[in-house]
């Protein structure tokens, strides 16, 4: 996850070009949705760590996602 980090940073937060570079340097994995890097970007941001907590495992994908998350938060705003 770092490394997908790192060049969603390289790309300056653009996603397309974040899955560019992806594939340009690790042409034999599997090339991850623009979501995904803004997905990280988000968990990095807001828990100040990559993978999810303890208490996130065995939870269904639909419990918290990036689009949940903004959801919550504009209705908190």
């Amino acid at each position: 996850m770092t490394d997908m980090h790192y060049i969603y940073g390289l790309a300056d937060g653009n996603t397309v070009t974040a899955r560019q570079l992806y594939a340009e340097r690790y042409p034999g994995r599997h090339l991850p949705s623009g979501k995904t890097f803004a997905c990280i970007h988000q968990r990095l941001l807001g828990t100040g760590a990559f993978q999810k907590r303890v208490s996130d495992f065995g939870r269904s994908p639909e419990v918290r996602t990036c689009a949940l998350e903004k959801r919550v938060r504009r209705t908190v705003d």
